[in-house]
């Protein structure tokens, strides 16, 4: 075979193969993904489910797709997946009801060709509270209009999720993600955080409630909580709560805005960003400013002594300390 023959070959064949690579980008038939593997997977059933077992607990690991869970008037649990096509036996969620604990799968594990786009929609009885109930995506939305559970963890890797809840312990995480949540009733601790996305919290009670963002904004709105510690690097702060004994606020680059009707201790830490609080005028407050670099002024008529100002029978103890940003406070709203 001469030399010329041999190049034409090559470049034939490298044709031959930009071409499937082409074939496989836009089509997809050749996408593979794995599932890792799970403890028990012949345990598993495969396909939707109705149980009119006891179930007390919920554990749901899902790759790839939306979640929602809701209740309705029956009084069992329904598992039930859309597909954007039709499924193999080893494509469809697997399920177990392991004594009281419902555990559901997206697939089988190992290696799947060409992955489906799946939704599943998990149904609880109306009554139904559960102990605990956990739930992680990897990629997809989750969606709860009103998850009831002593504890909750939700968590997301990359996805967003929108969730109305009712426990005693809440966690919800996301890596990449928005996390909306509303809690009702009176929760022991809320915690909420996410690496790249916004936190927004509405909330009526709570003993404890923890929010962190690393580069996304931080939001809440509630009427008491005994301890609130919000954190920003990159991202704004903005909280409004009617009663708080004790909440500590730090923003890297972002503004922070509190808002207190009734307060015991307030710290406020920004790095670069403006700093507006507001404050009850009765009963009262004192309040220490140090600012490197920006302006301090107020709305409301305060004594001042150095960097210390004191409003009312000055009980309230305020922090709040700026490196580039200036200060503002004002009547509570």
């Amino acid at each position: 075979m001469s030399r010329d023959q041999k190049i034409k070959i090559a470049m034939v064949v490298c044709v031959v193969v930009l071409a499937c690579a082409v074939v496989i980008t836009t089509t997809g038939m050749f996408n593979t993904s794995g599932i890792g593997g799970y403890a028990n997977a012949d345990q598993y059933t495969a396909g939707d489910t109705e149980l009119s077992g006891k179930v007390q607990n919920l554990d749901i690991n899902w790759t790839s797709g939306k979640v929602t869970v809701v209740y309705h008037e029956g009084n069992t649990v329904s598992l039930k997946e859309t597909a954007n096509r039709s499924l193999s036996e080893d494509e469809k969620l697997q399920w177990w009801l392991d004594g009281e604990t419902l555990r559901v799968q997206m697939m089988k594990p190992g290696t799947h060709w060409n992955m489906p786009e799946k939704e599943l929609t998990v149904a609880l009885p109306s009554g139904l509270e559960l102990k605990t109930a956990v739930i992680s995506l990897t990629s997809g939305e989750l969606s709860a209009p009103d998850l009831k559970a002593e504890t909750l963890n939700l968590g997301t890797t990359s996805g967003n999720m929108n969730v109305t809840a009712s426990a005693k312990q809440l966690l919800a995480t996301s890596t990449s993600g928005q996390i909306v949540l509303v809690q009702k009733g009176e929760s022991d601790q809320i915690q909420c955080n996410s690496t790249s996305g916004g936190v927004r919290l509405t909330a009526e009670k709570a003993g404890r409630i923890d929010l962190g963002s690393t580069s996304g904004p931080v939001f809440l709105q509630a009427d008491r909580a005994g301890q609130l510690k919000a954190t920003s690097t990159s991202g704004g702060i903005d909280v409004t709560v009617a009663s708080c004994d004790e909440t500590s606020l730090s923003c890297t680059s972002g503004k922070i805005s509190a808002s207190l009707s009734e307060m015991k201790k307030l710290e406020i830490s920004s790095t670069s960003g403006d700093v507006t609080a507001f404050l009850p005028e009765t009963p009262g407050f004192t309040a220490k400013v140090e600012t490197a670099s920006g302006s301090q002024s107020s709305g409301l008529a305060l004594t001042k002594d150095g960097n210390t100002y004191t409003c009312g029978d000055a009980s309230g103890k305020v922090s709040i300390s700026t490196t580039s940003g200036d200060v503002r406070i004002e009547p509570a709203k």
